[in-house]
């Protein structure tokens, strides 16, 4: 979510092999993610995951619903690394754009813009 709101290719390419390797989440997740929509079929804890996480990224904070919601299912050192891992992908996609990193492989291919 991170790399496809900061349109860091380099980020987004080599973590969407990862995801397909490890078969993190179902591909119409990635899929829908990449294109900058709310993925449809999650999970509970996907959908706790993507609500947290998307509001913090676009509010800079969490609404007491969304925190209640994360803080029940997956505790305050659950809320913390979830922050935490998104701050870091945050830090990994900035650093990636400022220094132009290519694509990291032969067949990468860039994330669609967002239209205007």
């Amino acid at each position: 979510m991170v790399a496809r709101d900061f349109g860091a290719d380099y980020v987004w390419n080599v973590h969407q092999q990862d995801m397909e390797r490890d078969k993190i989440f179902k591909p119409e997740i990635a899929a829908d993610l990449r294109l900058g929509r709310r993925p449809r079929n999650m999970t509970d804890d996907e959908d706790t995951i993507y609500d947290f996480l998307i509001e913090l990224q676009q509010n800079r904070c969490v609404s007491e619903p969304s925190y209640q919601r994360a803080l029940a299912r997956f505790g305050e050192q659950g809320i913390i690394d979830l922050i935490a891992i998104q701050g870091l992908y945050g830090i990994l996609s900035m650093v990636a754009n400022v220094a132009r990193v290519p694509l990291p492989f032969d067949g990468a291919v860039p994330l669609p813009h967002y239209p205007d």
